[in-house]
C-alpha cells in the first residue's frame, strides 16, 4: 500500500525501529526491493534521487512504481531523495510520490528555512510528506567521505528549524557521510540524543553504508527512524556479479541470468538491513 513518510516514521518512532530507504537506479531494482519488504513483512521506502531521474527514466517508469507500491501488502513510501530543484519536486508530486526530500544545505540557514517551508507547504497541500536537512552530510555515493565537525547539525537550530519549516522528518549530520567512509565511522551519539530530545519530528540518517550493525542499532535506539542505504547495496551487487562472471570463466550467460544474479544480491542485502534496522515484522 502506498503511504506517506510521515505515517511510517511516526509508527517507527513509537515502535523504536527505523525504516530503510533504498535507492533504485533502474526498473530492475523495483521488484527485488518490494519482494524483500514482503518477505520480511517490513515497511519500505523507495528512494529515487533527483540525479537518478534520467537513469530511472522517471516519466516512463513512474506508473509502474506507483502501481507496484499500491499493490504491495506492506506499507511503501515513494520518496524523492535529495531534491535540489523546484522542477524535481514538482515532477515528483505530479508523478504521485508520497514523500519528497528537499536538500537546501547549499543555502544559508535563513534561506534553508524559507525554501524548505515553501516546499513543505506545497507538498502538504497535496497530502505529501517533506523531509528537510539541517547540517551538511558530506561524501558522495561514488567516492569516499570524511565527516567534518563544522558541518554537524547545530543543536541550537534544531527546534527553531523544525517549528519554522513544518517538516515531517529531519535529516541530521552527526558524523555520517554519503558513500564510502574514509576510515572508521565515528557517529556522535551524544549529539544525536540531544537532537532527538529537541526535535518534534522523526530523525533521518543518510550515508548508512559502512556503519556497523551495532552502531545502527544504537542510532535507532537514540531516535533515528529512517536510514538511507545505497552504496552498500551497490557493493553487494558488484561482488555477486563479479563472482558469477568468474564462475563462467569467459563462458556465456544471457541477460536474464546476469540480471537475476544482481537483483537477488540486492534483495538479500535489503532483507539483512531490514532485520538490523528493526523494521522486519512491523508491517
Amino acid at each position: 500500500m502506498l503511504v506517506t513518510l510521515k505515517d511510517v516514521l511516526e509508527r517507527a518512532k513509537r515502535g523504536n525501529y527505523a525504516v530503510g530507504a533504498f535507492n533504485i537506479t533502474n526498473g530492475l531494482c523495483l521488484s527485488p526491493l518490494l519482494k524483500a519488504a514482503e518477505a520480511q513483512r517490513s515497511p519500505v521506502i523507495i528512494n529515487i534521487a533527483e540525479i537518478s531521474f534520467e537513469d530511472v527514466d522517471i516519466l516512463r517508469l513512474y506508473p509502474a512504481i506507483i502501481h507496484s507500491a499500491k499493490e504491495a501488502t506492506v506499507p511503501v513510501v515513494v520518496n524523492l531523495d535529495h531534491g535540489l530543484t523546484e522542477k524535481a519536486l514538482m515532477t515528483a508530486l505530479r508523478c504521485g510520490f508520497s514523500s519528497v526530500m528537499f536538500d537546501a544545505t547549499k543555502y544559508s540557514y535563513e534561506d534553508n528555512i524559507r525554501l524548505t517551508k515553501q516546499y513543505a507547504d506545497m507538498a502538504h497541500s497535496v497530502g505529501v510528506s517533506l523531509e528537510g536537512e539541517l547540517g551538511v552530510i558530506g561524501g558522495s555515493e561514488a567516492g569516499e567521505g570524511v565527516a567534518v565537525a563544522a558541518n554537524y547539525t547545530d543543536l541550537r537550530k534544531v527546534r527553531p528549524y523544525v517549528d519554522a519549516t513544518g517538516v515531517d522528518a529531519l535529516a541530521v549530520s552527526i558524523g555520517n557521510v554519503h558513500g564510502f567512509y574514509k576510515g572508521e565511522p565515528n557517529l556522535q551519539f551524544d549529539l544525536l540524543a540531544d537532537i532527538a530530545a529537541a526535535s518534534a519530528v522523526p530523525l533521518v540518517l543518510h550515508g548508512g553504508s559502512g556503519i556497523s550493525d551495532d552502531d545502527f542499532r544504537k542510532a535507532v535506539s537514540l531516535g533515528i527512524c529512517k536510514i538511507n542505504f545505497y552504496t552498500g547495496s551497490s557493493v553487494s551487487v558488484f561482488h555477486a556479479l563479479n563472482a558469477y562472471m568468474k564462475e563462467l570463466n569467459d563462458g556465456y550467460a544471457d541477460m536474464a541470468a546476469i540480471s537475476w544474479t544482481m537483483m537477488n544480491a540486492f534483495q538479500k542485502t535489503v532483507e539483512e538491513r531490514m532485520q538490523v534496522f528493526g523494521s522486519a515484522g512491523k508491517a
